[in-house]
């Protein structure tokens, strides 16, 4: 009787057992799963603008040596160092002593040559009428002749002597040749300056504008004059100077490329330039060509030496795959995204990227137009996932 019994409680807690697994299976297949709601945006091929960017070289648009024309012991310093000088100050002054006393002593020849040509001059004259009436031979007027033209010979000789006496006493004053920033003095006051292989005694440079030197590939260089020839040449080869209509070319075509300096701590500066000209040969070693490039400088804030890059904005455009950024999800130093096919079923893509263009990407490779990207809710996706897509 009790083994009856025993079997009846066995019978009881399996029956159970199997209700609550019942009514937990029927409570399972109720829930209806919800497949979570996204924003996608769809890929288009869209033009957007060429930028190039290079390190720079910054550069005085002329940079002149300033050396001492004269031999002569340096007695004072005009400008202080570092400033903005005019073209035509004075920056150094040499002993000008000698060079007066060279000049007086030039004056002092010239009027000694002259006083003999008047001598001459008088022989010539007097001596004429004497060999009409013989009472001169020829050869005395021949022999007065030659003195009066020797004497004009010297007279002449003096005046250059003069001028050149007047140069080196005014070569006494050095001046600044342009109007730029002057260096450090590389002299000192009592220097004897000025002898052949002596010092510079500083530079000027002309910074407004300013010049900027940049390294440009052999692709870029081409890029860039492939968008000029194109410009400038129909279909058949030819240079078009007119429209269709017969109207000029637009002026817009010969515009310069807009050029964007950037200088340390990625500071823009203010003023846009332009390409200048290109070296006149590329680089075998490095493969680039130099290129110059001008900028406005009215406040003298760029200097020669100061680190900078340039970006260059290209009106030929190039079509590219772009998204916004908050697609993009990085893992583990890889780019990928969320993708949406066309049964609502997610599929992670990994992607290469471009460059930045404000808050959207270009993207190199792994993603086609017309695809869909999940743009919100990405944390909450997971590869083979169903979602729905929210309207717009």
């Amino acid at each position: 009787m009790l083994k009856s019994w025993n079997i009846k409680l066995v019978n009881l807690i399996i029956v159970s057992v199997c209700s609550v697994f019942t009514v937990a299976c029927s409570k399972d297949e109720s829930v209806e799963v919800v497949a979570p709601e996204v924003k996608v945006e769809e890929v288009k091929l869209e033009n957007v603008p060429v930028n190039l960017e290079w390190l720079a070289n910054i550069e005085g648009n002329t940079n002149a040596t300033i050396r001492a024309q004269v031999e002569g012991y340096l007695i004072k310093q005009n400008y202080t160092e570092g400033s903005f000088v005019k073209k035509g100050d004075v920056l150094f002054e040499i002993d000008p002593r000698p060079f007066e006393a060279a000049l007086d002593k030039a004056n002092s020849e010239l009027k000694q040559a002259e006083a003999i040509l008047i001598t001459a001059s008088t022989d010539v004259k007097r001596y004429k009428p004497l060999v009409a009436q013989k009472a001169v031979s020829q050869r005395d007027l021949d022999n007065a002749i030659g003195r009066e033209k020797n004497a004009e010979g010297q007279v002449e000789a003096a005046k250059a002597l003069i001028e050149t006496a007047k140069l080196n006493l005014e070569f006494t004053k050095v001046v600044a040749p342009i109007d730029g920033l002057a260096g450090v003095a590389e002299a000192q006051i009592g220097d004897l300056v000025g002898s052949v292989g002596g010092k510079p005694l500083t530079t000027v440079s002309s910074v407004d504008p300013i010049r900027v030197y940049v390294p440009v590939t052999e692709k870029q260089y081409l890029m860039a004059a492939k968008g000029s020839l194109e410009k400038k040449t129909d279909e058949n080869g030819k240079t078009s100077e007119t429209d269709e209509a017969g109207n000029g070319k637009d002026e817009d075509e010969d515009a310069p490329i807009p050029l964007t300096l950037i200088l340390s701590g990625d500071i823009e500066y203010p003023h846009q330039g332009h390409f200048e000209f290109a070296e006149r040969q590329v680089d075998t070693n490095t493969g680039t060509l130099k290129v110059a490039a001008l900028f406005p400088n009215p406040d003298h804030l760029l200097r020669p030496g100061l680190s900078a890059r340039v970006r260059a904005s290209f009106t030929d455009t190039e079509k590219s795959i772009l998204i916004p950024k908050i697609a993009i999800t990085e893992v583990q130093g890889l780019a990928r995204v969320y993708v949406v096919n066309n049964d609502n079923t997610v599929s992670i893509r990994d992607i290469k990227k471009g460059r930045d263009i404000d808050d959207l990407q270009v993207i190199e490779s792994g993603l086609n137009e017309n695809d869909r990207v999940i743009v919100s809710n990405t944390s909450q996706i997971k590869d083979g996932m169903t979602v729905t897509v929210k309207a717009e």
